[in-house]
């Protein structure tokens, strides 16, 4: 993938928005040597948004991107960076545009994983993690602090996401973590 990442992402583009798209697909597809890269230019700011909303954490942990995910933590991505896309008619409106052009960014530039009509403001990568069932991502971002009683703007927490999908080896560590959260305030340890 090597070989074809660096044919995939031209990294000496300096537009901030074509770099941004770059980080944002790097993180999408796990081409580690272009997030690297770009994340050690200190150009662009590691919470950077696509247009519709997202960040690369999103993006990384809806798709399962585990190595990806755990370099932008370590870059200092916010684990509780809440999302800024709705869903395709009201991003769509909110933005200017037909309402196509979100559904094809939303599958083609986030994850075709989830449903499109289905509200996601406020979502973070905790829950994203949640619902694309990965339970190492949910725990990379347990363990660097995401917290999981933090609902998105419909009321949902990642917990609420993990009970309604049924993921009950999920559902234990956001409880178990949930319940540390609750009891302290602080970034939370690993339970033992």
């Amino acid at each position: 993938m090597g070989a074809v990442a660096f044919a995939l992402f031209d990294v000496s583009s300096t537009s901030d928005e074509a770099k941004t798209a770059r980080f944002l697909r790097a993180a999408q597809s796990g081409a580690l040597g272009v997030l690297k890269q770009i994340i050690s230019e200190k150009s662009l700011d590691v919470n950077a948004r696509h247009r519709l909303g997202w960040s690369a954490l999103h993006v990384a942990a809806v798709n399962g991107q585990r190595a990806a995910v755990r370099e932008l933590l370590a870059a200092g991505a916010d684990p509780n960076l809440a999302e800024e896309y709705t869903n395709i008619y009201h991003t769509a409106r909110e933005k200017g545009m037909h309402s196509l052009d979100v559904m094809v960014a939303r599958e083609e530039e986030f994850s075709d994983r989830l449903n499109l009509r289905a509200n996601f403001r406020g979502c973070t990568p905790l829950h994203y993690a949640v619902l694309a069932e990965d339970y190492e991502v949910v725990l990379m971002l347990l363990e660097a602090g995401a917290d999981p009683v933090r609902s998105n703007d419909y009321g949902r927490t990642p917990l609420d996401y993990a009970r309604l999908e049924t993921h009950v080896r999920i559902m234990r560590m956001v409880s178990s973590f949930n319940h540390v959260f609750l009891t302290t305030g602080t970034e939370i340890s690993r339970p033992s």
